[in-house]
């Protein structure tokens, strides 16, 4: 059976979906195609594309705001990993891992210390 064709209609829906913190692969499901055939149809509509961009941001924001909650209020066990794994992953620019400012600090004192031994002959 062939997958569903992809309509303009589309577009709203990806939105709605994401924006109750859904992931772009639950919105394949929902539609009835695979993540491969969504993936085709940013690749080839633009207007599908934009709207996919809008919807991540969706997303986030509703990852952000149950952040906020369990902040404020608290949650359950395992609340705050759930939350923290939603927004690394819908994401990841803001909320991504960041390289450890100390290794980076580390690395600048080693180079230093490596360029006075040069100036001093010690090396």
């Amino acid at each position: 059976m062939p997958a569903p064709a992809y309509r303009p209609a589309h577009c709203a829906a990806v939105v709605a979906h994401m924006a109750t913190g859904a992931s772009l692969t639950s919105f394949a499901a929902e539609a009835g195609v695979s993540r491969a055939t969504v993936d085709g149809w940013i690749a080839d509509h633009p207007d599908f594309a934009a709207a996919v961009e809008l919807g991540k941001a969706k997303c986030a924001a509703w990852w952000e705001d149950v952040h906020r909650r369990i902040a404020t209020d608290g949650g359950k066990t395992g609340s705050v990993q759930a939350c923290a794994l939603g927004l690394r992953n819908m994401a990841a620019q803001d909320w991504g891992e960041r390289a450890d400012a100390g290794a980076a600090a580390g690395d600048i004192a080693r180079a230093i210390e490596d360029g006075n031994r040069r100036v001093m002959g010690d090396a």
